[in-house]
């Protein structure tokens, strides 16, 4: 170390700058050499992606193309929603070379299924190619939704009848894909199914049902929807009869004194609001509609050879040729008057309220005088 210092001092300044100088830049150049390869590690390491949001079998079709192209790739992620990884010299490449293989872009099967139709195909075979289409057509339609992943869609059409108390309407479900911390709004969930119902002949909202990718359903069940409205009542209902036994205790704390009074109070509400639609007539009413139908009608009778005996031919000529003959005549009128009146008619329509009436206070109070 003596002879190093020696060394430095023996230098003068001149010779100090360039030595100096000389480590800095090799320090420079050791610096940047490890950013370097750093830079280029990360840059072999599969952290690229190519495609994700992949189903089971989009990865095996993609593997194949990647194999083939001898493109080092990695798998990331779980289920049906897998992601696929290479490095930074090869991503490129490996998007143009799924972009063109049937791993992603045949994700469902829609209306393209009827470009390779033959001739000889069946009507059941064309039924069933329709269903399939129409499902995957939904599946893609879904699937362009704000937080959902992937979608699939699955139809039951029933067989047709020609008895119609033998019908059945038509079935759906759906399952969805959502992403993490994603919940549809039963708004959401009502204009999904509309959109599948409105897409199958005969398919009613009712009759579809949704489960996300844990399977539990995506909607309320009436006894769900029955057990919140009945805890939103009784909180109401708590919330009142609260209210009441407070003002209770206010009012006579002053002359009882603090801690000395207890109210209890019980309320019934009516949660329902009555809409009443009334139309009253006279008691003759009033005429709705009126129809009178005259009908004349003339007969006239003609007896030849009433003077004769009856069953004899009578071969005496008359000097007249009507002598024998009698005419009769004989008039019919009938006149028919129907008269229909408007009938009274009262609608009742019911509706729950957000607020409820109160129908009955029961309230009991004690008090240490």
């Amino acid at each position: 170390m003596e002879q190093i210092f020696k060394f430095v001092n023996n230098l003068n300044s001149g010779q100090r700058a360039v030595i100096i100088g000389g480590f800095s830049i090799l320090f420079v150049f050791l610096v940047g050499l490890l950013i370097y390869s750093n830079i280029k590690s990360n840059d072999e390491k599969l952290n690229y992606t190519i495609a994700s949001n992949l189903t089971k079998n989009q990865i095996m079709l993609a593997s194949g193309q990647l194999d083939a192209a001898g493109i080092p790739f990695a798998i990331i992620g779980s289920g049906d929603n897998l992601t696929l990884r290479t490095n930074k010299e090869n991503v490129n490449i490996a998007k143009i070379k799924l972009v063109t293989s049937e791993a992603v872009t045949n994700k469902h099967t829609g209306w393209e299924i009827f470009d390779k139709s033959s001739l000889g195909s069946t009507n059941f075979e064309n039924n069933v190619k329709y269903l399939r289409a129409t499902e995957g057509e939904l599946s893609r339609s879904l699937e362009a939704l704000y937080g959902v992943v992937s979608a699939t869609v699955k139809i039951a059409i029933p067989k047709e009848s020609v008895f119609t108390e033998r019908k059945t309407d038509p079935t759906a479900s759906a399952v969805l894909n959502l992403k993490p911390g994603i919940t549809l709004t039963p708004k959401q969930i009502e204009g999904i199914k509309s959109f599948i119902a409105s897409a199958v002949p005969n398919l009613k909202p009712e009759n579809i049902k949704l489960i996300d990718q844990d399977g539990s359903l995506l909607e309320k069940s009436e006894d769900d929807i029955n057990n919140i409205k009945y805890q939103s009542h009784e909180k109401y209902k708590n919330q009142i009869e609260k209210d009441y036994e407070a003002k209770i205790i206010a009012l006579l704390e002053p002359f009882i004194g603090a801690d000395k009074v207890i109210a209890r109070v019980s309320v019934s509400l009516n949660f329902k609001n009555q809409l009443i639609e009334q139309e009253i007539f006279e008691p003759e009413g009033t005429i709705r509609s009126q129809q009178t139908s005259e009908s004349t009608s003339n007969k006239e009778d003609k007896d030849k050879d009433k003077a004769a005996v009856p069953g004899v031919q009578n071969n005496i000529q008359n000097p007249t040729e009507n002598a024998n003959e009698t005419k009769s005549k004989a008039s019919a009128e009938d006149t028919k008057n129907v008269i229909n009146y408007e009938i009274s008619k009262k609608v009742i329509k019911e509706k729950d309220d957000a607020y409820a009436k109160v129908d009955k206070i029961q309230a009991a109070v004690t008090f240490d005088s």
